[in-house]
């Protein structure tokens, strides 16, 4: 639902039936994106989700829309493109069983590194990873997700990747990075004969789960640093993916002083495409302080949230400590009434976390977890940059 304030009037989006259920809450984004100056589509069709790819055939037919996908690929809106081959090659991009093969072949950095089956994985045989004195994570292939990687940091975690992973699956066994870098995701356009850099933001992550992303005005990637980034966009357009009107890449990176070290791509969008899109629509992105984070909201205080969005809704030209753009929320609640909502905080992201647990005390239970992760990637990056 985050892309529906990145559509033209003229596209249509296909979305989860189960919003059907939130029509008013539905129609209130939609408000609010316009008040921001976001004039997105209200061809909105609901379906199941297994019957999407069929209902989009269906709607290019009648109504000659043009086909973009977000879950393998990026284009321009509006663009069309073929499903295949990409499709296979963003397959194999996104295997992390392709990252050593493709490190070693096309010279970018990589922590240590190795394929194994995972029969093979003992505390033995991670020793030669430095394990335990390192932390070892044991990562199946996928298109992405904290729920392919195991974090191994004692022997006990060992039965505990055994009873994630297939024994005769191939997996990526790789050395943890240190502290004192700063974990990023770096994303590039990818041409037939060029690559273009987009932007480099700080990732919100505590034991695998991704809280958001921190959007920072002096967070591109040093000469020395881009080199390596570099040398792994090359890597996947030389693989075959790439478009006359580009390619979407995000590779999950370590940011140290003098170089970067790759730890995953992901050929595909990327759950915070929409933010960074946005940012850039609005020309803010790599301009200004800014965090797009996800956390629930409970039923009781739906209409506080609403409410609290629209006093500090984003507008140009304006002094507010912080301001909102909310981008989506879930089409279902949880067992508890929750609604995950999904929005972006420009300004002040630690005054924003004060007020709105003033206004809605009984939501947002991630937002202590995400303040103590953004608190320690801002002081990494000032350690880093030298202020």
């Amino acid at each position: 639902l985050s892309v529906l304030i990145l559509t033209k009037p003229s596209d249509g989006i296909i979305i989860d039936e189960r919003f059907k259920n939130k029509q008013l809450l539905l129609n209130w984004l939609i408000r609010v994106h316009r008040c921001i100056g976001f004039n997105n589509t209200s061809h909105i069709f609901f379906a199941k989700p297994k019957t999407f790819a069929r209902l989009a055939s269906q709607r290019v037919h009648q109504d000659d829309y043009p086909i973009v996908s977000i879950i393998g690929y990026s284009s321009l809106l509006g663009e069309s493109f073929s499903i295949e081959p990409l499709y296979s090659i963003a397959r194999k991009l996104n295997a992390k069983t392709s990252l050593p093969r493709l490190a070693q072949t096309y010279g970018f950095p990589i922590p240590a590194s190795a394929v194994l089956p995972m029969k093979r994985i003992t505390s033995d045989e991670l020793k030669k990873f430095g394990f335990p004195d390192h932390t070892i994570y044991v990562k199946s292939d996928g298109l992405g997700g904290g729920s392919n990687v195991c974090k191994i940091a004692s022997p006990q975690d060992v039965s505990k990747a055994h009873n994630l992973f297939p024994s005769e699956d191939l997996v990526l066994v790789q050395q943890a990075i240190g502290d004192g870098a700063i974990e990023t995701i770096t994303t590039f356009l990818i041409y037939p004969h060029r690559v273009m850099w987009i932007n480099t933001r700080a990732k919100l992550v505590y034991k695998n789960i991704w809280y958001g992303n921190v959007y920072l005005p002096d967070l591109a990637p040093s000469p020395q640093q881009m080199i390596s980034l570099l040398a792994a966009a090359e890597a996947v357009r030389a693989s075959g993916y790439h478009s006359s009107y580009g390619l979407l890449v995000g590779f999950d990176a370590f940011l140290q002083p003098d170089n970067a070290t790759i730890i995953e791509m992901n050929a595909r969008w990327l759950g915070s495409t929409p933010s960074e899109q946005v940012l850039y629509r609005l020309g803010l992105l790599d301009k200004v302080l800014a965090v797009g984070i996800f956390d629930t909201v409970v039923a009781v205080e739906l209409e506080v949230y609403k409410q609290f969005c629209e006093e500090h809704l984003f507008q140009r030209d304006t002094k507010e400590v912080f301001q909102l753009i909310p981008l989506s929320f879930s089409a279902y609640n949880s067992r508890k009434g929750e609604s995950l909502v999904h929005f972006l905080v420009i300004g002040d992201f630690r005054f924003f976390a004060a007020e709105i647990k003033k206004r809605l005390p009984r939501s947002f239970p991630l937002l202590q977890n995400t303040l103590d992760i953004y608190t320690r990637v801002i002081d990494t990056i000032e350690k880093i940059k030298g202020r």
